[in-house]
Order: C-alpha cells, then structure tokens, then sequence
C-alpha cells in the first residue's frame, strides 16, 4: 500500500465522505509555483489552483514571506469585534480596485461560499425583495444559501430538506431574452408567496422551479 493510500485509508473513518468531491485518490503534500506533489512522490500540473485560491501559484516567495512575517505579529482576530492593522489597511486599497461606480464598502469573509451568502442578505435587505436569479448549472458554493443557488446536481442537495424560498432557476442559453423578461416580470412584484401557495394555474410563479 503506497502513502496516498494509507492516509487516505487511516483519514476514511474520521472524515465524511460528503465533504470532499473525489476526483482522484490522491494526498497532496507540497506544491511549488503550478506543480502539486502527492505523497508518494508523483508531480501533477495544478489547473485547479485550490478552487482559484491559490492562483498566484503554490509557495510564491513574495506570498510565503507575507505569511510568515504576519504571523509572527498577529495570526489572526476577527474583524467582527476589532479592527486589526492589516485588514483595516487592506480595506482601502479593495475597494479602490473594486469595478464599481460610486461609494464602495466591503465585508470580510471567509470563502466563495460565505460571500454568495452575504450578498444574498445585503440585495434582500437592500432591495426589499427577496427573489434570487440563479442559472441551472452553475455552482454557488455549499453552505445554505450559497447551495440554494447551486444548480448543479441534486445530490449536493438530497436530504438536507428545504433550501431558501424564492428562488428563480433560469436556463442561461436556452431561454434568453424571455426568460429575462419573465423573470423581470415577476421579480418586481415584490410577491413573497411561498412555493407550496395554492394559486390558480394561470399564476405566472407556477411556470418556475422555486426553492
């Protein structure tokens, strides 16, 4: 038995299986610009990038010294108590970078996942309407209301009972401008009728999949 298939063997009783996507049975161990080495010592070409979040490329020196000289000072402290230097100097220069027109703020958070969720609260409480537009397809993340999103197999949803209310799954290519204009259509009723309302069958929610 290689080292891949020993730690993968010895991590099976303690991790969920639903947690992780398999792909490939292998254990990464180190990496180095766009080169992955698994435990057994075999090099793979990185596509992936850890989901895009490292796509300055594996131990880029200029990345490994900001991390080492950071936690040498301060690991971490969550922004949602105190400001720390380093976020609050960040901040800034994001939203200077940010390609928006007019007043910009951020939020921390911590992952793709987290920031579907956060902007999921920010257009309802901004906007007052609660319906989401989300294509069949794509992929949102994992957590609650990023998954409600997600549309790209049912098996990340089985089981887990009801996702987020009022949510409109629109076919990117294949309906075009008039799913644009239903959805608009409805959209700016404001109308925060559950999906198991009993309405008549000429009501226009009935034609779409809400969740």
């Amino acid at each position: 038995m290689g080292k891949n298939e020993q730690l993968l063997h010895d991590e099976a009783p303690a991790f969920s299986s639903a947690s992780r996507v398999k792909y490939y049975n292998i254990v990464i161990e180190s990496g180095k610009g766009a080169i992955v080495t698994d435990a057994d010592g075999n090099d793979y070409i990185d596509l992936l990038a850890s989901a895009s979040a490292t796509n300055t490329g594996h131990a880029h020196p200029h990345v490994v010294k900001a991390i080492q000289d950071q936690a040498a000072k301060l690991i971490q402290y969550t922004p949602a108590y105190f400001a720390n230097a380093t976020a609050a100097k960040l901040a800034p220069r994001l939203a200077a970078l940010a390609p928006i027109s007019g007043p910009v703020a951020l939020s921390w958070g911590n992952s793709g996942s987290d920031a579907n969720d956060a902007i999921i609260k920010f257009a309802r409480a901004y906007t007052g309407r609660q319906y989401i537009v989300s294509f069949t397809g794509a992929y949102h993340g994992s957590t609650y209301g990023s998954i409600s999103a997600s549309a790209v197999s049912l098996n990340m949803r089985r089981k887990i009972g009801q996702c987020c209310l009022a949510w409109l799954k629109c076919h990117f290519l294949t309906l075009g401008s008039a799913c644009l204009t239903k959805v608009k259509t409805i959209l700016w009723t404001g109308c925060l009728r559950p999906s198991s309302c009993r309405l008549k069958p000429t009501c226009p929610l009935k034609k779409w999949q809400l969740f």
